[in-house]
């Protein structure tokens, strides 16, 4: 299993908006402002996603990620879509 650590950087932009976590195009859970969570992946999984009303990130390979990475995810480094 994979452990990954997902931080959400402090920043006044977007303060109020929960970003979307994804994992191969399913919903799992959201990220509040300044929040951290860890999540677990098994082998099969491939992609993680952070998404908000405005953009995107980019799809993540899970295979290509440490275990016990660390992801900070920031509103400011989003691509529109």
């Amino acid at each position: 299993m994979r452990r990954i650590k997902i931080i959400r950087k402090k920043e006044n932009f977007n303060r109020n908006i929960d970003y979307k976590i994804f994992v191969d195009g399913q919903k799992i859970t959201s990220l509040k402002y300044a929040e951290v969570k860890t999540l677990e992946f098994n082998e099969e999984t491939q992609f993680l996603q952070v998404k908000m009303v405005s953009g995107s990130s980019e799809k993540l390979a899970i295979d290509k990620l440490d275990s016990n990475q660390i992801i900070e995810v920031s509103g400011s480094t989003f691509k529109n879509k």
